[in-house]
């Protein structure tokens, strides 16, 4: 929220000076007050304890942390967003190609806009600015480096709304009356290219920060059902070659923690979804359940980050197994309209999980044939 009457203005102003007495004073206004200020940011959109380092009054940084009761995480933050970027070694150095300056600066960019704070989106929006300019530099006889947009697939593009990247300067200042959620789309199409470009696409980066933006926003209530669904159906397709089990352990359970929530939501989704029956394709439900099925196995066997206890790993299981009857139901609901072709790819799909799953009964795993092979009992 922005404070705007008198009082605040002079808060705003004493924090900026140090004046130490006109502080103590402002914070004898009581609770309300003091829950106002700890929300509040000028008209720059700084926060009080930014102002304070940003004019270097530690004392007053001191006093604000111990009045707001803010973290040390929250005052690391507010350092890290007054430094300028385009001054750091990193940028300066002669040994940093203009296009790597480009691609850090345009990669922190977007981190700073992922944070989801208006503070942050200026920064955000500072750093692709310096980008933009780097890219257009024709100093020493040097040619523009124009952008290549990712070619996303279907289900990416959909997810993204269909936006195109930002590819001019106009276009960036245009950015500037867009909502969060379009500047947050904005920075998922800067990281997937650039991380595509340099051969690390998908990776959990993006993956984690499209599910935090996107659909976790539908557990509380602000995305649609069917919006829900077209980001359930990309986050699904960028982890579908990309497996959790081959990632570090710490990356792994994070990993994890998205696949299973993902795959949780998706059950409420698509019993929302099944009202609307033209929401549903066969072939988006064919692909969750191949994807559905294919985890499930995988965690059958041994694949899950090993601090997973017991009770969760059987936990999510269950889950699973819920999700996969779901989609199973809504394709058999569809069997009027489905081709023969339709049908059996069906069929052959559901034989092959029945399949996995009478081998776990009997300690038996399945190679990536679909045939019976011999396995070490997990317990």
């Amino acid at each position: 929220m922005a404070i705007r009457n008198i009082d605040c203005i002079n808060f705003f102003q004493a924090v900026a000076t140090g004046s130490m007495e006109c502080l103590r004073k402002a914070f004898k206004e009581g609770d309300e007050f003091i829950a106002n200020v700890a929300k509040s940011y000028n008209d720059m959109g700084e926060t009080p304890l930014l102002v304070a380092i940003k004019n270097r009054n530690f004392r007053t940084v001191k006093f604000l942390v111990n009045k707001l009761k803010v973290s040390v995480i929250q005052v690391a933050n507010n350092i890290i967003l007054f430094v300028d970027l385009s001054q750091h070694p990193l940028i300066l150095s002669s040994q940093t190609t203009r296009l790597q300056k480009i691609c850090i600066l345009e990669l922190i960019g977007a981190a700073y806009i992922f944070d989801g704070t208006r503070a942050s989106r200026l920064h955000g929006y500072s750093c692709w600015m310096q980008a933009f300019l780097l890219r257009q530099s024709t100093t020493d006889g040097g040619s523009t480096i124009p952008k290549s947009p990712l070619q996303l697939s279907n289900r990416g593009g959909t997810a993204l709304r269909n936006q195109l990247e930002v590819q001019t300067l106009e276009q960036l200042e245009q950015l500037k009356k867009q909502r969060r959620a379009h500047w947050k789309v904005q920075a998922s199409l800067v990281s997937h290219r650039i991380f595509s470009e340099l051969g690390y696409f998908p990776n959990l980066f993006t993956v984690v920060y499209l599910f935090i933006f996107s659909l976790k926003k539908w557990s509380e209530r602000q995305l649609g059902t069917n919006r829900a669904f077209k980001v359930s159906l990309c986050i699904i397709e960028l982890f579908d070659n990309q497996w959790w089990e081959d990632y570090i352990e710490e990356d792994a359970m994070r990993a994890w923690e998205v696949i299973n929530n993902t795959l949780h939501y998706l059950c409420a989704i698509l019993e929302l979804l099944s009202r609307l029956p033209n929401h549903l394709s066969f072939s988006d439900l064919m692909f969750l359940l191949r994807f559905a099925c294919n985890h499930l196995q995988k965690t059958y066997t041994s694949y899950w980050p090993t601090s997973i206890l017991y009770h969760t790993r059987k936990s999510e299981i269950s889950n699973m197994e819920n999700l996969i009857l779901i989609i199973v139901t809504l394709i058999t609901e569809k069997q009027n309209i489905l081709t023969p072709s339709d049908i059996q790819e069906f069929k052959q799909c559901f034989a092959q999980h029945i399949i996995a799953i009478v081998c776990e009964w009997y300690g038996i795993a399945v190679s990536d044939t679909g045939n019976p092979r011999k396995r070490v009992p997990l317990f």
